[in-house]
């Protein structure tokens, strides 16, 4: 049957095994925290109006992704300047049109690490995938906008391929750590060292769009949002806001702090908090102040990833100053397990497939249920209805499939429901 959808990791695999079979080296990269740039600026513009809203639709068109998925291909470049040879980007799910079609790379790494957006091909839209400052453009009272604060390290992180050992990957496993080739560095130098901050601005200079004129001045008040780490969905969870003040007299900033839900490519589904800021910041000190969501606050709302971000949007009394702060995260989801009791099946022959998961939501049953089934040589995928999950409770349910390939294959599980999706688990079948 031809394929009709895929996603960024789906053809960037494609693309590796393609490669690798006609001898060309080729590896897979996913970059978490990937931007898309949409105008050529080579940073992430978010407005704010004077309500503190930033849901400007026709204005905020940037956007930060959980993660996003591309190749690097080795080869020669006689079309560039020597130095120019050896991994090259490859983009095979292009965001943006490149001289009116959908496409993206090669450019080579070499040319991404040290920001010159202007070699060919598509190094301004690569660069601001790794290594874009986050910009707050706050609007005044005479409409014009003016930057309000530069997050500096908000984008490209874990920039990951695997380890190149010529072992698999397990099934099952527990320390991703033993498989990932941390590959950052090949990509842009230590975020915040003067070489970033000069990569930084050779790029907004090269770039066809650069806006570095918004490098000329620099903040007294420094604000950090301190997300939750290993927090289950299911549980309360609190942010942190840090706030610096690095001048010689004190500051009082109001304001307002939020919590949204968001899908993985940053577009807000819902808020689900707002509290009012109101602090006062002495000279040369530090404050800080917690925001708590609990569960029946997010929990009509979570969305695809359970991804969340926080906003800190506040004014200096004093001189009119304005401050903006972002920072997305996500929340655990349960774990999937999937089991057969007879390894060794038999294609044509019906094998029973054992799932259990725990409902994670104390006080919510979880409703319209369906279990997703994929497997190499299913002709399409399979979808099971199964019973609502009460609240607090532990779901133990069965399926059957039936294997028509021989071979060594992964079996592929997704559960979903109105409340949570794509909670997942995986298991090998081995068929005579």
């Amino acid at each position: 049957m031809p394929v009709k959808y895929g996603q960024c990791f789906v053809f960037a695999g494609i693309v590796t095994t393609v490669c690798r079979a006609i001898g060309i080296p080729c590896r897979t990269v996913t970059n978490f925290s990937s931007a898309h740039d949409t105008d050529g600026s080579v940073t992430v513009d978010v407005h704010w109006d004077n309500r503190g809203n930033s849901e400007l639709t026709s204005l905020n068109t940037d956007s930060i992704w959980n993660f996003h998925v591309w190749n690097d291909v080795w080869m020669r470049r006689k079309d560039l300047p020597a130095g120019n040879d050896g991994w090259q980007v490859l983009d095979s799910t292009p965001q943006e049109t490149s001289d009116g079609e959908f496409r993206c790379g090669p450019s080579p790494l070499t040319a991404i690490l040290n920001g010159k957006c202007d070699v060919n091909y598509d190094t301004a839209f690569i660069y601001a995938e790794v290594n874009a400052d986050r910009v707050h453009w706050g609007k005044q009272d005479d409409g014009s906008w003016q930057t309000m604060n530069i997050d500096k390290s908000a984008v490209g992180k874990m920039l990951s391929t695997k380890k190149p050992d010529g072992l698999p990957i397990p099934d099952n496993f527990d320390d991703f750590e033993k498989f990932r080739d941390d590959i950052t560095s090949q990509y842009k130098y230590i975020e915040g060292s003067e070489r970033e901050r000069m990569s930084v601005l050779s790029a907004t200079q090269s770039a066809p769009r650069g806006l570095s004129r918004i490098y000329t001045k620099d903040n007294d008040i420094k604000i950090q949002i301190l997300t939750p780490k290993s927090v289950k969905i299911g549980e309360d969870f609190e942010v942190v806001i840090e706030m610096s003040n690095s001048s010689g007299v004190s500051k009082t900033l109001s304001g307002r702090l939020i919590c949204e839900v968001t899908k993985y490519t940053g577009t807000v589904v819902r808020q689900c908090k707002q509290e009012a800021l109101d602090i006062e910041i002495e000279a040369y000190q530090q404050q800080s102040v917690t925001m708590h969501v609990s569960v029946d606050e997010y929990v009509d709302a979570v969305s695809e990833g359970a991804m969340f971000r926080c906003a800190m949007l506040s004014k200096v009394k004093e001189s009119g100053q304005q401050f903006a702060a972002l920072e997305s995260f996500r929340l655990r989801l349960p774990d999937l397990t999937v089991q057969i009791r007879d390894r060794f099946l038999r294609t044509g022959v019906p094998v029973e497939v054992m799932i259990s998961f725990d409902n994670p939501f104390k006080t919510r049953s979880l409703t319209n249920c369906v279990i997703l089934a994929e497997c190499p040589g299913m002709s399409h995928m399979k979808v099971f209805s199964t019973r609502n999950v009460m609240a607090d409770e532990k779901l133990q349910t069965s399926i059957q499939i039936t294997p028509d390939t021989r071979g060594t294959c992964p079996l592929f599980m997704t559960f979903n429901c109105d409340q949570i999706h794509d909670i997942k688990g995986t298991c090998t079948l081995y068929v005579q």
